[in-house]
């Protein structure tokens, strides 16, 4: 093998030699090694950046826990204070002894007293429990039993209240009164 003395090469032809060897070095460590990093890394970097908009969505959803918590505890706070309104299905014929009770109290004699079943009110939250009652007394004590219906703890809805007849009693003029009392009662969860 014969020995190439590069000294006897012109200048430009040895900086060649000095460099070339550098530059290819160079360009296969690029090419093999920093490029397939580069690409290694902004796939990591939008990984990152999915992760910590995760974590970020993540800490607002817990920082409205906190806040649904406490409208969760206030709704079902509010939602008892109104079932108190409605009675149970069970406390239904109590509450129709109730109204009797009253209108017994308020000295009218009750002629008709027809419960009709129970059927579902047009919001589909709750059923409506209508009764059709009849019963004769003066203006003034049928007045004092429909205040009485507002003390109640329960909702009752009083409608198509006709009166008439009047025939006098003692010195009281007695009135015939028909009219439809409804009462409310929740539906149960998962109820028909």
């Amino acid at each position: 093998m014969a020995k190439i003395d590069i000294s006897n090469l012109p200048k430009p032809v040895r900086i060649a030699v000095a460099i070339v060897p550098s530059v290819i070095l160079v360009v296969l460590i690029v090419y093999f090694v920093i490029l397939p990093k580069k690409d290694q890394i902004e796939v990591l970097r939008k990984e990152i950046a999915k992760q910590e908009q995760d974590i970020s969505k993540s800490q607002s959803m817990v920082q409205r826990l906190d806040q649904l918590k406490a409208e969760n505890k206030r709704i079902r706070a509010e939602l008892k204070a109104l079932e108190q309104y409605l009675p149970e299905e069970k406390e239904i014929s109590s509450l129709l002894k109730q109204i009797a009770d009253l209108g017994r109290e308020a000295e009218l004699e009750i002629l008709n007293w027809n419960p009709a079943s129970k059927r579902r009110h047009s919001s589909g939250i709750v059923y409506e429990v209508p009764v059709s009652i009849s019963l004769t007394g003066s203006y003034h004590r049928l007045g004092r039993f429909f205040s009485s219906l507002t003390q109640l703890d329960r909702i009752v809805n009083v409608n198509n209240i006709n009166m008439g007849s009047p025939t006098l009693k003692g010195d009281e003029a007695s009135l015939s009164v028909s009219f439809s009392a409804v009462t409310f009662t929740a539906i149960p969860e998962g109820g028909q």
